[in-house]
């Protein structure tokens, strides 16, 4: 067991708009691999319109949000990249900031500040996350909303971590020199579109430049851990939303093949009907979930969120 204490760094925002109802619901949004809390959040301030980000869209609908770096990324502490940023923890220090959610124990601006729901938000490895919380601890999310996620993942790992070119990111970007070899981070552009992108007809070539340019880290934790990443959630009886790109390559892709084969043939993955492909037999995760909806976001890949759909 690991016994720690870090710093987890988070960007808190009330909504702009006052709806009966929702000031005591937060949505607590966690990134996926790569990424930042930045991924909720930074693509209007970089001359992208609001259609990326989710906070706003968020605020605009009368929520509050929490948008967090996960343990070992970005603001948040970097401890050993091996024994200590891995998926167990990382479950176990959000179950904390949740409890903190609700007994109004976070810090300023948060401080006495109580939650009577917590809506989490995960995207692709926080989605993750989120199942496993609400395997172990069924109470801690009142609703899950997963994005870039279905049931079926496990078999892709080593075809992930091979098409991206996974290297260690301190030899890869100055910006990550300080970093132990076990951060690694994407090295190879053409990698980086076929895991997270679709056609190029679906994105904003600028943004997808931008988004490879501050590419974050995983860890050799994170990655040998995901294998523990699919659960049975079976005491929760929260409500279930997930939300998958129809061209996921990383979650409606069994093999791979696509990954590695399909800009020679042409071809893309398919998430197919939401109700029997992918994210329906992701239902079976869920047993006594109080509503379960998929919904395959059209013409978008694994970060549907930043394309055109």
């Amino acid at each position: 067991p690991i016994t720690d204490t870090y710093t987890i760094v988070g960007t808190f925002c009330e909504p702009e708009v006052l709806v009966e109802g929702r000031r005591d619901t937060v949505q607590l949004l966690v990134h996926g691999a790569t990424y930042t809390r930045g991924l909720w959040t930074d693509w209007t301030g970089d001359g992208f319109d609001e259609r990326y980000s989710w906070v706003a869209a968020a605020s605009k609908a009368g929520y509050p949000t929490l948008a967090i770096d996960r343990l070992g990324n970005g603001d948040s502490s970097h401890p050993d990249p091996i024994l200590a940023v891995q998926y167990p923890v990382e479950v176990e220090t959000i179950h904390q900031i949740i409890l903190k959610l609700r007994a109004g124990t976070l810090p300023p601006p948060l401080a006495g500040r109580k939650f009577n729901k917590v809506v989490y938000v995960g995207h692709s490895y926080g989605s993750i996350i989120g199942n496993a919380l609400a395997t172990l601890y069924p109470s801690d999310p009142t609703s899950l909303i997963l994005t870039g996620w279905s049931s079926t993942f496990i078999t892709l790992i080593p075809t992930v971590l091979g098409t991206a070119i996974v290297l260690p990111a301190s030899l890869t970007l100055p910006r990550y020199k300080s970093l132990p070899l076990g951060y690694l981070t994407i090295s190879s552009l053409p990698g980086f579109r076929a895991l997270f992108y679709s056609s190029p007809d679906t994105y904003n070539a600028s943004l997808f430049t931008y988004d490879f340019a501050n590419r974050g880290t995983i860890t050799a934790g994170e990655a040998a851990t995901l294998a523990f990443g699919v659960n049975t959630a079976s005491a929760y009886t929260g409500s279930v939303l997930v939300a998958t790109g129809q061209h996921d390559a990383i979650f409606c892709n069994v093999l791979g093949v696509n990954i590695l084969l399909g800009g020679l043939l042409g071809t893309q993955s398919e998430c197919g009907d939401p109700r029997t492909g992918y994210l329906g037999r992701s239902r079976g995760l869920f047993p006594r979930a109080r509503v379960f909806e998929g919904v395959v976001v059209p013409d978008a890949g694994h970060c549907w969120q930043l394309h055109y759909s």
